[in-house]
């Protein structure tokens, strides 16, 4: 009954394109941009898979806004080759990984902080 809405059945659909984060990873190529969403939507799982990757991939941009969680991929990989991790604006959690890591040269755009090897 809840399954159709406006004569479409979105539930169908939605069951047929869920993946497990291990799956989803799969479609990421070197040099890929990968956008996670803001704040407590990071998506942990997700993050956690692609770090798994690290060695298969390389130059991969993922951009989070203000995230509440660390960024996996960031920690993994701390010489920049595999993963290069953008925020649209530094949350503490952050800001605190970023002074963990060994070059967190941070240079203020217009309007967002990029982390620059």
């Amino acid at each position: 009954m809840e399954e159709k809405i406006l004569g479409t059945n979105y539930y169908r659909e939605y069951k047929n394109k869920l993946m497990s984060a291990e799956e989803a990873v799969k479609v990421v190529k070197s040099g890929d941009w990968v956008a996670y969403s803001h704040f407590a939507l990071f998506p942990r799982s997700l993050d956690k898979a692609l770090a798994q990757r690290k060695d298969e991939l390389t130059d991969v941009k993922v951009r989070g806004v203000c995230a509440l969680y660390e960024a996996e991929i960031a920690n993994v990989d701390p010489k920049y080759k595999h993963f290069i991790y953008h925020s649209g604006f530094l949350s503490y959690t952050e800001e605190r990984s970023i002074s963990r890591w060994p070059r967190p040269g941070l240079m203020p755009g217009r309007e967002t902080w990029f982390l620059i090897p």
